[in-house]
């Protein structure tokens, strides 16, 4: 990472000693991004969109591929009749993947237009290593009872989409162009953290401003990733318009503005704050938390050459 100082900051396995190059050629990995010491300024980078430092190289740790895995599915008008469900799972750790679609989203995902519930949800359920059968069917069992202790009717098949066109999505690259645009050609995001059980109040309050804009609810992807065990929900709204289409453009920037205004009212927390919504969410946060980030901002970059105007810095640079 290169800060506004000038910089160089290597950080874990990759601080040394040696260069990277020497580090290689003696066969090392730079496996671990903690340190030096216990400092990790994994997150300050990662969530600073370019005020704080510019990111060279990197070092990714992926997981293995399953040895045995199986997709299971299942519909719902609302998330309420899931919650249960979800919760229960989110405790014992038995899905390897684990997220909810509305009909739009997962259209488009598809590629085709589709007659699909309001909400599914996907699971993926893995099996590794000599025993991968045994594992994948014991988690197979439990997730089924606890899907009967809590009324979740899970198939493998729905009506119009099965497992394995999902399997297939998600273990191949996204085509090209992006399936969020191939549905009307533009899309525009809304993305913010709540508990899982306020995603479906958020959705609903955010389809009565679309309407009340004029925008199509048709044309609204949801997508609702629950993170870290449950205990909060990353949740992403899709607009998917076509420029020049009965003033769509007009009204997505309307729907932007007082889409996530609302959201952000009613206390959806926006942890990556961009364009229209940037001034609002630094009103709703503590001074305190504002002038931390900028003394943090004046160690690393303390004549603002990076990404001026950015997040809560507006200060033109020296």
């Amino acid at each position: 990472t290169v800060f506004g100082t000038g910089d160089i900051f290597r950080t874990g396995t990759a601080a040394g000693p040696g260069t990277l190059e020497e580090q290689w050629k003696s066969g090392q990995a730079q496996k671990n991004p903690q340190g030096p010491s216990q400092f990790d300024p994994f997150r300050l980078i990662q969530g600073s969109q370019g005020t704080i430092g510019i990111v060279t190289w990197i070092s990714m740790k992926c997981e293995m591929l399953p040895d045995a895995q199986q997709f299971l599915l299942a519909r719902a008008d609302d998330l309420g009749a899931l919650q249960e469900f979800n919760y229960t799972l989110f405790r014992r750790r038995l899905p390897d993947e684990h997220f909810m679609l509305n009909s739009a989203a997962l259209s488009a995902a598809l590629g085709e237009k589709k007659q699909l519930p309001p909400w599914t949800l996907v699971l993926g359920v893995s099996g590794h290593g000599t025993i991968a059968d045994e594992e994948l069917q014991y988690r197979l069992g439990d997730i089924k009872d606890i899907a009967r202790e809590t009324n979740v009717k899970l198939e493998e098949n729905l009506k119009d989409v099965k497992s394995s066109e999902i399997e297939s999505l998600l273990n191949r690259a996204s085509e090209v162009p992006y399936w969020k645009v191939r549905a009307k050609g533009e899309c525009q995001e809304v993305m913010f953290t709540t508990t899982l059980d306020r995603v479906q109040e958020f959705y609903t309050m955010f389809q009565e401003i679309a309407r009340d804009l004029g925008f199509p609810l048709d044309q609204i992807g949801a997508y609702v990733q629950p993170m870290v065990q449950g205990t909060n929900t990353h949740v992403c709204f899709d607009l998917y318009y076509t420029s020049g289409e009965d003033n769509s453009i007009e009204k997505v920037i309307a729907l932007l503005a007082k889409g996530q205004e609302k959201l952000l009212d009613e206390g959806a927390y926006f942890s990556r704050p961009y364009g229209v919504i940037t001034d609002a969410v630094y009103e709703h946060s503590g001074h305190g938390t504002v002038d931390a980030m900028k003394r943090v901002k004046a160690i690393f970059d303390p004549n603002n050459i990076l990404n001026p105007g950015t997040l809560c810095f507006k200060e033109v640079p020296k």
